[in-house]
């Protein structure tokens, strides 16, 4: 009998630490401090209560009493201009160690979306810490000489399990299998922003096209790049963006080009014609933006600008009549949607939608009255490319007097369905000064409601300056600055394939 008891209390001596880690972490947040000095600085209460509001409760008890608490809240809020940074302690009073998360934002408007990611950073970190195996203790030493218990073997001792919601590092991230590394990169020398999938050929080998500055090249995409052809524009002229079609669906690929000649948009058109390209229009008025799967049935969206600078607040879409372009069926974009930025969704009850990205980086979703109906809290998108507007630019009270527009990473639809978003990332990325060095691609799904994420891949180094899917082959072809171009390089820009299942 003394045997037994002393055995039972020995198997309760070891579960007892799992069982109280699975149980909501007491935490205390403590007022954060902030610049009181800055013009418009929340309030260090307001900025606390933000970022407790938006802890996992499962995860998390908040207590007023310090003395109650196992783990302490506290942090800073700094200004710098319009950037802000909102750094956190996590103090872990068993222990003693100190957890630091931080997350930075551009602007009041960001405040709340930073207070949700940052708050999922917060929620990562305690399950990293209360899902920690407790030390097992020793088994207690009887004076009287009885017959000690078989020892309890290390596998059956139970693991602290938090029995709620899945922590954020449970998710699982699906890579795309990318294969033989040497086999699906393939360099060019120099610094490119833009590209286009033309043709599928019979040799196996698919039309690329990719677009540096004043530059065009005409590639065969296979094993290895061959350059077919090149085209360059005027000195005074500069090649924003291009986009593949076959608008007059007779089997050769056309390039459209836009293309900005001393602040005014020249936009031009080629075409594919054996193993050159052929200009066939220039001096175009608009903006171009290709959408679709496949360059057979691809749509090219226009958009125009006003003689006062300010962009269309419709899109149209691009026809080819006989030698004659045209455009028809506009589409009203939301507000600050351009033809680069959106994307037509639909849900799985049908109904029209609109998702752009918006000037700070934020997916917003719009239905057919043009009312927002949903918000991302995460940034996505970033792109380096852009033009200066002097022209057409207001006076204003700041000394820079040109205008700065950039130019936004495309939004694709896969026939599935699913919307791919890539999101570019840096160590420098305030205001007009971007410098993207990594990057990652996600996907995601509307459900009529929210847009949920199916998968993202890891980020990689290097800045995205474009790329396209190819539905045939089901495969991610992406367009990535690796080197950027300094004052005794060129830069390098290489060419990847990853599959996407």
């Amino acid at each position: 009998m003394k045997t037994c008891l002393i055995a039972a209390l020995f198997v309760v001596s070891v579960l007892i630490p799992g069982m109280a880690c699975s149980a909501p972490v007491a935490l205390h947040a403590v007022e954060f401090a902030t610049d009181q000095a800055a013009p418009g600085a929340p309030r260090g209460a307001s900025l606390r209560d933000l970022l407790v509001s938006r802890l996992n409760r499962d995860m998390v008890h908040v207590v007023e009493n310090q003395q109650q608490a196992s783990m302490i809240m506290s942090g800073s809020y700094s200004s710098f201009g319009r950037m802000f940074s909102w750094d956190v302690m996590l103090t872990n009073r068993k222990t003693g160690t100190v957890t630091a998360v931080f997350e930075q934002g551009e602007g009041s408007d960001d405040i709340i979306p930073a207070a949700g990611r940052l708050a999922r950073k917060i929620d990562k970190e305690i399950a990293l810490i209360s899902t920690a195996p407790s030390p097992v203790p020793a088994a207690p030493v009887s004076n009287a000489g009885a017959v000690m218990p078989a020892p309890v073997t290390p596998q059956t001792v139970p693991v602290s399990v938090i029995a709620a919601k899945p922590a954020p590092e449970s998710y699982i991230i699906k890579a795309p299998d990318t294969g033989d590394i040497d086999g699906n990169t393939r360099t060019i020398e120099g610094v490119f922003r833009s590209m286009a999938l033309g043709r599928k050929l019979p040799s196996g080998e698919r039309e690329l096209f990719v677009a540096g500055e004043r530059v065009i090249r005409f590639y065969h995409l296979g094993t290895e790049l061959k350059l077919i052809a090149e085209e360059t524009v005027p000195v005074s002229a500069g090649i924003l963006s291009i986009d593949s079609a076959d608008l007059d669906r007779d089997g050769v690929t056309e390039l459209y080009a836009t293309v900005i000649d001393r602040d005014t948009v020249s936009s031009r058109v080629y075409r594919v014609e054996g193993q050159s390209l052929k200009l066939v229009e220039g001096n175009l008025p608009w903006f171009f933006r290709g959408t679709g799967s496949d360059v057979s049935d691809r749509t090219i969206y226009t958009q125009e600008v006003g003689v006062r600078g300010e962009l269309a607040a419709e899109v149209k879409e691009l026809v080819l009549k006989g030698q004659r372009f045209e455009t028809r069926s506009s589409v009203m974009l939301p507000r600050n949607g351009t033809v680069f930025n959106f994307q037509r969704i639909s849900g799985p009850k049908g109904g029209n939608f609109l998702i752009a990205l918006d000037d700070s980086g934020y997916l917003v979703v719009t239905d057919a009255n043009g009312e927002e109906i949903w918000k991302s809290a995460d940034k996505f998108g970033g792109s380096e490319t852009h033009f200066k507007d002097r022209k057409y630019s207001a006076p204003r009270a700041s000394r820079d007097l040109d205008r700065w527009v950039f130019l936004e990473q495309r939004l694709t639809l896969l026939p599935d369905g699913t919307l791919m978003v890539p999101r570019n990332d840096g160590t420098l990325s305030i205001g007009n000064n971007r410098n993207f060095n990594r990057h990652a691609m996600f996907a995601f799904r509307w459900n009529g409601a929210v847009l949920r994420e199916v998968w993202h891949t890891a980020e990689t180094p290097g800045y995205l300056a474009d790329y396209a899917y190819d539905a045939s082959s089901k495969e991610l072809v992406a367009l990535e600055v690796v080197k950027k171009e300094g004052l005794f390089s060129k830069g390098r820009t290489v060419v990847t394939t990853n599959r996407i299942e």
